[in-house]
């Protein structure tokens, strides 16, 4: 008997793709699956599309995507979970190819894989550069620590290492998948299958184009936050949160910058600095940030003069 795979796909004000997204779940050469939708609160015709579907549809108040993905693993019945974001989209043996994977490698509690590129601000369909020569698997957890680069809608998850490290953290708005990812790897290995099997569609619209302003900030608090796990993985600890939370500083500090908060920026800039007090474009930004707010005092003072 073959295990049944959950497919999660939560979807908020998505009428314009989500029909796309449904239909690659269902157009999968792997037949033990179950969908479930689940409509965050959403505001448009969205789930009177869904309901065209042999699908499951969950309607619950706005909790946001963590919130809905939660929903939806908890309510499902599948060994293993698989998550598709509703402007992704499933090749047809992407399930089929990753069940056949976790079966053949017990070791491993996840596996993810390339994501090939297309939509407005893509004309050319391409595998995602920072997948480009990248074939990480086994023991990810310092690496994933310090950057993710697995696209959740890619993924195949074991059900049971979900038991271990709990589900997604509803707190956080954005960067919540690199916070989950991290637990898994902490928890168990990771296998890695060189082949595109999604294709993920890059416009304005999305989760991480809205909220990117966020993201440097939700990564510091990653950091803070498996900063016990890091110290008990590696004696190297002290320099890779050092590194990476400098890192995270100093583009909070660009972005405080962008948004003329020029007293904050210089704040996290300083912090980044002292750090990595060799990093040319963290002190060109303190510069900037320093030049900025001298020159709104100075033309504050002249005007109330």
């Amino acid at each position: 008997m073959k295990p049944l795979v959950s497919i999660i796909i939560p979807v908020y004000n998505g009428e314009k793709y989500i029909e796309e997204a449904i239909k690659s779940a269902l157009n999968q050469t792997y037949s033990s699956i179950e969908i479930i939708v689940v409509d965050d609160g959403s505001t448009d015709k969205g789930a009177e599309l869904v309901k065209k579907y042999p699908v499951i549809l969950i309607q619950q108040k706005n909790r946001g995507i963590s919130g809905a993905r939660n929903t939806g693993i908890n309510s499902s019945r599948g060994d293993f979970i698989a998550l598709l974001d509703q402007d992704d989209l499933f090749k047809p043996h992407k399930i089929e190819t990753e069940v056949e994977f976790l079966k053949n490698h017990s070791e491993y509690c996840m596996v993810y894989t390339p994501e090939e590129r297309f939509g407005p601000g893509e004309p050319v369909r391409r595998i995602s550069k920072h997948h480009i020569g990248r074939r990480s698997e086994g023991d990810l957890f310092v690496d994933l620590y310090k950057r993710n680069y697995i696209t959740p809608s890619s993924t195949l998850i074991r059900r049971n290492i979900l038991d271990v490290t709990g589900l997604f953290d509803e707190s956080f708005v954005v960067c919540e998948e690199h916070d989950l990812f991290v637990r898994i790897a902490y928890n168990g290995m990771i296998g890695f299958i060189d082949q595109p099997l999604i294709e993920y569609r890059w416009h304005g619209e999305n989760t991480s184009s809205k909220l990117s302003r966020l993201m440097s900030f939700n990564e510091l608090r990653i950091y803070k936050k498996y900063l016990f796990l890091l110290r008990k993985r590696t004696i190297l600890w002290p320099v890779i949160y050092i590194s990476q939370s400098a890192k995270a500083q100093m583009n909070m500090g660009v972005t405080s910058i962008n948004e003329k908060k020029y007293v904050e920026g210089i704040k996290y800039l300083v912090f980044s600095f002292l750090k990595r007090p060799w990093r040319i474009k963290t002190f060109r930004n303190l510069i900037k940030a320093t030049w900025f707010l001298l020159k709104d005092y100075l033309y504050g003072t002249f005007k109330c003069r």
